[in-house]
């Protein structure tokens, strides 16, 4: 034990923690607020329950879902430990009734496992501030569920909050050594804080396979990337809202059969207006849906077949460039609506 404990100090150092100093007694990880909820004891199982259940959650462990589920309803569903079981099939096989059945054990004695499947399927929609709420509340009754220790590191990782990851995934890999995700998903933690030296003494000790490397820093980048689109966005935000200036004029309508009517000041300051917003949102978003009307006459003007537009389709499609224009140049005091952005999910 001393051995592994000081392989941990080595790995991540005395002071991997140290800026959690800030943090008082109520958020800080080292200290769990334990729930004063009175938590019933589970009635025990008769050998036959028992031999049902052992059954299905073997199954379950082979990858032989549907074969467990039809297994774990041979027990009765007012036993807690079957409603667990069979929320947990179904939450893998991406069914959305497991969430009524772990909603359905808040007031069991399992109900450090309901509030652990409520975390699982908030991480599964990326609800990521939800799915802390209810981790928090499962290891106050639970705190030494390294399972659940394990994900809530993850959560903390997505939320980018890496010190109290580094703290949980810790904990979990303490608790449970033979267990290699807690290992796994720190080394993700290290290489993406670039502390590689540090990943690869972490690799080292517990024996991660190529494999397992590999994916910790696929979710790395994945997170790293997520990143990247992030700042790009904001960025794009930014550079969307900036004051357009250094236009004074714009280019004349192109004339087709006819003399396009005279422009008002205001109305040549609109158009002005709306093109210079087109040309800074332009390169932000990926497209911009063309103004309807504006795209037969210059195609017709491309071509040099300005005799198969009639004067009155050419004024029509004017005037409906016309209140394009005017629309884009109302519409720039609207706020972009950013596009989503996903976190790397493990």
């Amino acid at each position: 034990m001393i051995r592994r404990v000081s392989v941990l100090l080595l790995v991540f150092g005395l002071g991997g923690c140290a800026n959690m100093a800030h943090h008082n007694q109520q958020d800080s990880p080292w200290l769990i607020q334990r729930s004063h909820v009175k938590v019933p004891v589970c009635t025990p199982l008769s050998k036959e329950h028992e031999l049902w259940l052992g059954l299905s959650q073997k199954m379950m462990v082979e990858g032989r879902l549907h074969a467990a589920l039809a297994n774990i309803e041979q027990l009765p569903n007012e036993l807690p430990e079957a409603r667990l079981n069979k929320a947990q099939i179904l939450r893998q096989l991406q069914r959305p009734e497991a969430e009524s059945l772990y909603a359905s054990l808040l007031d069991s004695c399992l109900v450090a496992g309901g509030y652990h499947g409520l975390a699982q399927m908030a991480v599964a929609k990326q609800a990521y501030p939800q799915a802390l709420s209810y981790l928090q509340q499962a290891i106050a009754i639970a705190p030494t569920n390294d399972a659940m220790r394990n994900d809530l590191g993850v959560v903390y990782l997505n939320l980018r909050q890496l010190d109290e990851a580094q703290f949980e995934l810790v904990t979990a890999l303490e608790l449970n050594e033979g267990d290699p995700r807690a290992a796994t998903n720190l080394v993700t933690l290290l290489v993406y804080q670039a502390r590689l030296d540090q990943a690869a003494k972490l690799v080292s000790r517990y024996q991660l396979s190529t494999a397992q490397y590999q994916g910790a820093v696929a979710r790395a980048e994945r997170l790293k990337q997520a990143d990247s689109q992030e700042s790009n966005l904001m960025a794009a935000r930014q550079t969307a809202w900036v004051e357009p200036s250094g236009v004074s004029e714009i280019s004349p309508v192109p004339q087709v059969a006819e003399q396009a009517p005279s422009q008002t000041p205001v109305q040549t300051q609109t158009q002005a207006q709306a093109q210079n917003w087109a040309a800074v949102i332009q390169p932000a978003l990926p497209s911009m849906t063309s103004i309807s009307g504006l795209n037969s006459v210059t195609t017709a003007k491309s071509t040099g077949n300005t005799n198969s537009v009639a004067p009155s389709q050419t004024s029509a499609a004017k005037t409906q460039a016309a209140r394009g224009v005017q629309q884009v140049a109302a519409s720039s005091s609207r706020e972009i609506v950013p596009l989503a952005i996903t976190q790397g999910v493990f």
